[in-house]
């Protein structure tokens, strides 16, 4: 990275510090609405507010150029509030979401029945993969905490990466079908390598299909499949 777009984004970085502390903070941990893509959004406090950052809207934007078929099974890893499970059922019947959070899970069911799309949508408590043991699915979708550090809490779980990146790619290849891919969002603000370092690890072909700079940081859709 060279000296200036360092500097720009270190810039561009504090600008967005600022404005969440002026202007989004009383929307962190806290029970409020959000519209999402055209969707409405309970969000529980407990519960990542996906839109306080700006990953979330993109891949909402790009699920959207590339529709999901309509008997495709699909799975939502760390689903939070359920807006990617609600994207994906907009087309799809079979979709599963999960997360290890309950305040999550009661905050997802309740979105699929504002959005209503309940009877698509199936919402399981659990960590990563353990709600769907010899399930695979034909689409994974994942918008994964990548941030650098050790989460404590459960909302820290949806920010911070931990051991998530390893643990997500052990489990990955074992859930998808034959022909299948998975959708993984990430960003070169945090542990992207450690994903990258995973997937090629445990034999997942990967490719950047999508990727947007916004200065501050840059914004990549990965698409994982199984190796021929």
């Amino acid at each position: 990275m060279s000296l200036w777009r360092r500097a720009a984004a270190r810039v561009w970085r504090t600008g967005l510090q600022l404005r969440f502390s002026l202007f989004q903070r009383h929307r962190h941990d806290a029970a409020v609405v959000e519209i999402l893509d055209g969707m409405t959004i309970q969000v529980l406090p407990g519960v990542f507010n996906p839109a306080l950052f700006r990953v979330t809207p993109i891949f909402l934007e790009w699920l959207g150029e590339d529709p999901i078929q309509i008997d495709a099974r699909v799975l939502d890893v760390g689903t939070g509030t359920g807006v990617l499970a609600i994207a994906a059922a907009r087309t799809a019947t079979r979709v599963t979401a999960v997360d290890r959070n309950p305040a999550a899970i009661e905050c997802a069911r309740i979105n699929t029945l504002k959005n209503g799309v309940e009877d698509r949508v199936a919402v399981r408590l659990g960590d990563l993969f353990e709600p769907v043991a010899n399930e695979r699915f034909d689409l994974i979708l994942c918008n994964p905490p990548y941030l650098t550090g050790t989460p404590e809490t459960e909302l820290d779980h949806a920010l911070l990466a931990g051991g998530f990146p390893e643990r997500f790619a052990c489990g990955l290849a074992d859930h998808l079908a034959d022909g299948a891919r998975a959708l993984v969002i990430l960003s070169d603000l945090g542990e992207q390598q450690c994903f990258l370092d995973g997937f090629e690890r445990t034999g997942l072909r990967t490719q950047a299909i999508r990727r947007r700079d916004l200065v501050s940081e840059i914004v990549t859709l990965y698409e994982l499949s199984m190796s021929e």
